[in-house]
């Protein structure tokens, strides 16, 4: 089973501490979501997580070993504040060049076939964006652009994905449609979720499988 942990982490930045010997554990099939005010450091602990910042002492493990000894795109999916989009590109291109650069085409020119215009249309309609597949992304406006990026989970098998405020922005279909996709990873792949939100969401899995971390 799938374990990550996080071992006596502290982190300074500046003059500040921000966390000090800050331990947790999530495994598979699990939700932790990190609660805290503005400034208490939520999105350094998740930068953190994802070895775009080392901590000043401790550790972070992924099945027992330190992930920087880890390609930890192999086993992690981070979206953050930004969308991480294109704004020169349609929806659809967006999803179609993040679907190649994971290498999940059998095009050898990675371009877009018939079958991998039919998953991308379906990741798009998971989110009701799908009428706006062709529009370039800078006339959509910021919470279309929001599900854009989030059509992205579903595409996406690896087992922990680390979201930053991934409510934002977001309608109320659309929340429900994000925490019933967020339910799936959990429930039926058995998959781990990071998350913070300053937004009361409700995610349709077992109380003893959700954690929360208060920094």
């Amino acid at each position: 089973m799938n374990c990550f942990a996080v071992q006596k982490l502290s982190i300074i930045r500046g003059d500040l501490l921000l966390f000090k010997n800050l331990s947790f554990e999530i495994n598979a099939g699990e939700l932790l979501f990190v609660k805290g005010k503005n400034g208490s450091g939520k999105s350094t602990l998740l930068r953190t997580l994802l070895g775009l910042i080392t901590p000043d002492e401790g550790q972070i493990l992924w099945n027992k070993e330190n992930i920087n000894n880890l390609s930890i795109g192999e086993f992690m999916f981070y979206l953050g504040h930004q969308n991480g989009i294109k704004e020169e590109f349609s929806p659809r291109e967006n999803l179609n060049f993040f679907w190649n650069f994971n290498d999940n085409t059998d095009n050898e020119n990675n371009s877009e076939n018939n079958k991998n215009k039919d998953i991308i249309l379906d990741a798009l309609k998971a989110f009701s964006i799908e009428k706006k597949h062709n529009i370039p992304c800078k006339y959509l406006s910021q919470g279309q652009k929001r599900r854009v990026a989030l059509s992205r989970l579903v595409l996406e098998n690896r087992p922990i994905w680390i979201l930053d405020e991934p409510f934002v922005a977001l309608d109320t279909l659309a929340v429900e449609k994000l925490s019933n996709l967020i339910a799936e990873h959990i429930n039926k792949n058995n998959g781990m979720v990071i998350l913070t939100s300053h937004q009361e969401v409700s995610i349709n899995i077992n109380e003893n499988k959700i954690k929360e971390l208060n920094i």
